[in-house]
């Protein structure tokens, strides 16, 4: 486990009944009048809605953060150029958490307790998440996570925009088994979505009869892999698992390349989170494979539009990504669900969410599962080519979150005050 776990860093959770004790009777008119103000709390109908995100602009994680940040604002702009939501405009509260744990759990807390916040969307690693899925729990905050991820969240109060990696690496090692060989090597983040991940994509390899010849777990601050590099050439490795995460780990491609690496890759984070197919100089990402329920060079009208018109209102967004996408599709699920609800009250927001809600996306039709709170979407297989664009070679639909419905039942043992809210660890 990294430094920058939520173990690490995680102090007492604070919510709004205890944190009138925690206050003193001195500051006990300054708190009553936090948790009166915000409709979050309240479900009240005046004033603008509120809408809090976490996505970092500062740190080794802005790279991801940043196109976030853009769409929400995109969002909440078209929202507020019409006739808003139930009447009402959208108040986007967007701290930097400057890619530390301690902020977002910091930030979550004020933006829950302090504004009162209708709605909370936001964290890019896992390990932010977490830090922060305590606070929210506790207060029953409605919470949408919009990054890829290992898979295992079960929560009354979480929905899930983003890709599990059941959904992103089935169809990528497929893809790799049939294409370039049984033998893989494998390198992830030294975090739970690194191991997690690694673990199915060990799982599938095998079930198609191959072998995983190696596993190496980097934490976050490593930006030296020679030694990972020598012993990759030093197997007979047929291709490459890549399952890195943040800045420092992007030097892992320029020092692979420069050495000379010339096997195929695959990954479920580069490309489609952090673009280093623009950010490095060709041909560093040549022959990397992914698997992506999104990426700004999907040919479908539907995203060509949306990519335009995010460029337009925001000229210098650096590229739309995947959790770009999935802030945008959880912005734009809660309109819909507020709107039929006809309330910001979260329960009952919740409840038109779990009811199964669909909407049309900038990727195609995507619905949520009631089971696990998580999407049913597609998955597309594309590779990067020697001038570093972008091929479309494989994409499947209706990629629903198989294993988290078998073992979640959300809709069925779970209610807003009785919840589940537990992380589960994929087993199958």
């Amino acid at each position: 486990m990294d430094d920058n776990s939520p173990q690490a860093e995680r102090g007492p959770v604070v919510n709004r009944r205890n944190a009138l004790k925690l206050s003193g009777i001195a500051g006990l008119a300054s708190v009553t009048g936090c948790l009166g103000g915000g409709t979050g709390a309240s479900g009240g109908s005046s004033g603008p809605i509120k809408v809090g995100l976490l996505a970092d602009r500062t740190g080794g994680l802005a790279a991801a953060g940043i196109p976030m940040y853009k769409v929400a604002q995109y969002w909440r702009d078209q929202v507020n150029d019409g006739d808003g939501i139930l009447g009402r405009d959208v108040e986007l509260i967007a701290p930097d958490p400057q890619s530390s744990n301690q902020q977002y759990q910091n930030q979550a807390q004020k933006l829950i307790l302090d504004d009162g916040v209708d709605v909370l969307v936001g964290g890019i690693t896992s390990a932010s998440r977490e830090a922060m899925r305590p606070t929210i729990d506790d207060n029953s905050q409605l919470y949408f996570y919009p990054t890829q991820y290992e898979g295992g969240v079960c929560d009354e109060f979480t929905y899930v925009t983003a890709p599990t990696a059941t959904q992103q690496l089935r169809p990528l090692v497929d893809y790799m088994m049939e294409n370039f060989g049984t033998n893989a090597y494998f390198i992830a983040a030294d975090y739970n979505f690194g191991q997690i991940s690694a673990d199915w994509a060990q799982i599938y390899v095998e079930e198609a009869g191959g072998n995983v010849i190696n596993q190496e777990f980097i934490p976050l601050s490593v930006s030296d892999f020679g030694s990972t590099i020598d012993r990759i050439q030093g197997t007979d490795a047929d291709w490459v698992l890549t399952l890195t995460v943040g800045a420092n780990h992007v030097a892992f491609y320029k020092q692979a390349e420069s050495a000379g690496v010339d096997l195929p890759m695959a990954s479920t984070t580069a490309i489609g989170g952090t673009y280093e197919h623009q950010t490095t100089s060709p041909p560093v990402m040549s022959n990397l494979y992914g698997g992506w329920n999104y990426l700004e060079e999907l040919e479908t009208e539907n995203n060509q539009t949306f990519v335009e018109s995010v460029r337009e209102a925001y000229p210098d967004t650096p590229y739309v990504n995947q959790m770009a996408e999935g802030v945008y599709l959880a912005m734009r699920l809660y309109e819909e669900a507020a709107t039929e609800a006809e309330t910001t009250d979260m329960e009952s927001v919740h409840q038109v969410l779990e009811g199964g809600m669909s909407i049309d996306s900038p990727q195609g039709q995507v619905s949520i599962d009631p089971a696990s709170h998580h999407l049913t979407q597609s998955v597309t297989v594309t590779k990067v080519t020697d001038d570093h664009s972008v091929e479309i070679l494989d994409s499947q639909d209706g990629l629903e979150p198989t294993w988290l419905q078998d073992n979640c039942n959300l809709d069925e043992e779970s209610t807003w005050s009785d919840p589940r809210t537990d992380m589960l660890k994929p087993d199958p």
